[in-house]
């Protein structure tokens, strides 16, 4: 939920954008973890109001500690301060550097990067982080780079985000539950260790790279999908054992050429056999709910039976009653 400094920060940054501008940087700001967590960095959008900078946007990454304890979002910064950004701005183009940040009190790198839509430069993503927090990155941190850097060429050309997709959140994949990323002719080019563990449970036996999915027995439809018509597609597949697979598969683009996607996948199957025990559940609910139902119909229909053969006024009078009661019994049930 935004803040009240958030919601003014908005309307001081975005007030001078186009309705289809906005819109174009809330669904970057939907992708804004993902990135955060791809490139194990802090994410600041800057927007321009006149000669200033507006941070109007932050997010921390999961993956990696934050250089900013506090809140920064509404912060104004001049040219002289954030030279980066406003080269960016000025050119287009993305500028990386350093920069010295008193708020910091320490030396910060900065990649800036240009949102473009419609050819025009409407907000800088900058990621910034202190170099020195990663002195070794590993085979899984620099791939996840390297994807946050395709990311990055996507948006300084307007490719990235996509238009707004379709997606159920409570289930969708994150970065942590696992990454594939996989080559423009499906093959396989990286999968994360949470990645090797879910594919493990779906039956793939060995994980080899440069294979295709099809070779190694995954070959989901969401992949080939992303892959021919370069959309992002969300998908869940079902394997043998009560396996349930989530996967958001984002296609890499350079022009209209798919170069490769990477697929966030996660196991769902704990949360599929909840819901199914859940339906199970409430389908046995129904069964008796419907089962008093008819028992009490049943009472009542017997019992005006038995009525109609008492001779004795006080007698029937007494039965009539408990009918009534009986179907007062049964409207108070269906309605609970």
């Amino acid at each position: 939920m935004s803040t009240e400094r958030e919601r003014a920060a908005h309307r001081r940054a975005f007030g001078e954008l186009a309705v289809e501008e906005q819109a174009h940087l809330a669904r970057l700001l939907k992708e804004w973890s993902m990135l955060a967590d791809f490139c194990f960095s802090d994410l600041v959008l800057y927007v321009r109001s006149g000669d200033r900078y507006t941070m109007a946007r932050h997010v921390r990454p999961a993956t990696s500690q934050t250089i900013y304890q506090e809140d920064i979002v509404g912060e104004i910064r001049t040219a002289d301060q954030r030279p980066l950004i406003d080269r960016t701005f000025r050119t287009g183009t993305i500028s990386r550097g350093d920069i010295d940040s008193a708020w910091l009190g320490e030396r910060v790198r900065v990649d800036a990067i240009p949102v473009n839509f419609g050819g025009r430069v409407i907000a800088v993503m900058a990621r910034e982080f202190v170099s020195a927090y990663r002195p070794h990155p590993g085979n899984l941190e620099q791939t996840y780079e390297s994807v946050f850097g395709r990311f990055a060429s996507m948006i300084a050309t307007g490719a990235f985000p996509f238009p707004a997709e379709d997606i159920e959140h409570a289930t969708v994949p994150r970065v942590g539950d696992g990454v594939i990323v996989v080559g423009p002719n499906a093959e396989l080019e990286y999968s994360s260790p949470n990645a090797n563990s879910t594919l493990m449970r779906c039956g793939v036996e060995a994980i080899t790279r440069d294979v295709t999915l099809r070779e190694l027995g995954f070959a989901p439809v969401s992949i080939r999908s992303a892959l021919a018509n370069g959309r992002p597609t969300v998908e869940e597949v079902d394997f043998p054992g009560e396996v349930t697979v989530a996967l958001r598969v984002l296609p890499f683009l350079d022009g209209d050429e798919v170069t490769g996607v990477v697929a966030l996948i996660r196991d769902v199957s704990d949360i599929r056999h909840r819901d199914r025990l859940l339906l199970s559940k409430d389908a046995t609910i129904s069964e008796i709910h419907h089962r008093v139902k008819n028992n009490l119909q049943t009472i009542s229909s017997l019992l005006r039976l038995q009525g109609r053969r008492l001779a004795e006024p006080s007698a029937r009078t007494a039965v009539e009653e408990a009918v009534r009661r009986i179907h007062s019994i049964a409207l108070v049930h269906e309605n609970l």
